[in-house]
């Protein structure tokens, strides 16, 4: 099968670029023949390297430093004859994408040609300040539900935007929801990473939607480690690897830790805008000394300080944390938010403490880790169902 794969952005070592190469990769085993193509393309900053991208096509439309809402969509549409050309060229079987907004553009140039199209949906809109579609009519409608069932996104909703204030935008937003819930609502399947979305996704679209997250390849599985676990050390090693932004609720982790009373030392992988403040948060705490910044390092790295640490730590308003798969998949013991989709595995985890992401219920896990339980067997059925090779199994069904 030919699949034509669009993604708008790869630009950065994230979960969605992991997600595309790591897929692509197992598709082209499969014998299918896979094109990747992009609006932008950063090259060094796709995992160093890690994936080959020389046969990326690459429109370089150039807009990710834009902040302007309707210059970036402007900036798109630029695109569309590009997009057009590659899809008449390569005369795909199949059409997959990464986002709703995506998906516009692909179902207007592809709507006389009658391809069919599958959409993943990583991040619903309400996850996002910056997605102004979730103000529009369309969708405006279903926004007490959605909050309903997740109260967080309150904090996360962002600025709505004038008709009187900032007209342009205004109408823009309304005419692409508009398109965005067509082309959703005309995609041959979408797929979502919990169940939370998946609700979401029906009552924003009005269809259904199948949960297919992948994070780990077959071989990340340490069987070894998962049935043979270390216990805690006497001074632990806590360890958080995410980018470091507003909503990975890092402070979160570092006040927490500070809080608590347990000798212990806190790693800290990442690097993005909350970087300095995090710093300064940690510089005022006696605990400083225990806690250690590494920025942006290698996968090698990475994996070292992984193997070197007792217990992974995510507060991220998430319901799918990549990292914290990767650190199960080794066999480490792993507290989560509660925004964790726990109930989309069909297997338990253990070794895994979901809880509240407050300072207070972190502070308090803290103190209490010896009590966490330890990994078993059960983790690698559960893991099993979100390897890469799983997805691209199920992926064409």
């Amino acid at each position: 099968m030919k699949i034509l794969w669009f993604a708008s952005q790869l630009i950065e070592s994230g979960g969605g670029e992991k997600f595309l190469f790591e897929i692509a990769k197992n598709l082209k085993k499969n014998g299918h023949e896979i094109q990747i193509v992009c609006d932008v393309l950063d090259e060094k900053n796709i995992y160093a390297g890690k994936y080959d991208t020389s046969e990326v096509i690459n429109f370089n439309l150039n807009y990710k430093s834009s902040k302007n809402y309707l210059k970036k969509a402007l900036k798109k549409i630029t695109g569309v004859p590009k997009l057009y050309s590659q899809i008449k060229l390569f005369d795909p079987d199949l059409i997959i994408c990464q986002s709703e907004f995506d998906s516009i553009r692909l179902n207007l140039v592809t709507f006389f040609n009658k391809i069919p199209m599958r959409v993943f949906v990583f991040g619903q809109m309400f996850q996002f300040k910056n997605d102004i579609s979730k103000f529009s009519y369309i969708f405006s409608k279903k926004l007490k539900k959605i909050i309903d069932l997740q109260p967080d996104y309150i904090s996360r909703l962002g600025k709505r935007p004038s008709l009187f204030k900032t007209p342009m935008t205004f109408i823009s937003n309304e005419f692409i929801s508009l398109l965005k819930y067509w082309s959703i609502r005309k995609s041959d399947k979408v797929f979502v990473l919990s169940n939370q979305v998946k609700r979401e996704v029906g009552l924003l679209y009005g269809i259904p939607a199948s949960v297919l997250r992948g994070a780990i390849s077959k071989t990340d599985i340490n069987h070894n480690e998962i049935l043979n676990p270390k216990p805690i050390a006497k001074r632990p090693v806590f360890i958080s690897c995410c980018r470091l932004d507003e909503k990975k609720r890092v402070d979160v982790i570092i006040k927490a830790f500070i809080k608590s009373k347990i000798e212990a030392d806190l790693v800290i992988i990442g690097d993005g805008p909350e970087m300095s403040a995090l710093k300064e948060i940690a510089h005022e705490s006696s605990k400083y000394k225990a806690i250690k910044f590494l920025g942006r390092v290698s996968d090698e790295e990475k994996d070292l300080n992984l193997q070197l640490s007792d217990v992974f730590i995510s507060m991220d308003n998430s319901d799918f944390v990549i990292s914290g798969i990767e650190a199960i998949a080794r066999g480490k013991r792993a507290i989560l938010s509660n925004h964790f989709d726990i109930d989309s595995f069909s297997n338990k985890i253990t070794g895994l403490k979901l809880i509240n992401p407050s300072i207070q219920s972190l502070s308090e896990e803290f103190d209490n880790i010896y009590d966490l339980e330890s990994p078993s067997e059960l983790n690698i059925k559960a893991l099993t169902e979100i390897t890469w090779e799983f997805v691209s199994n199920t992926i064409l069904d």
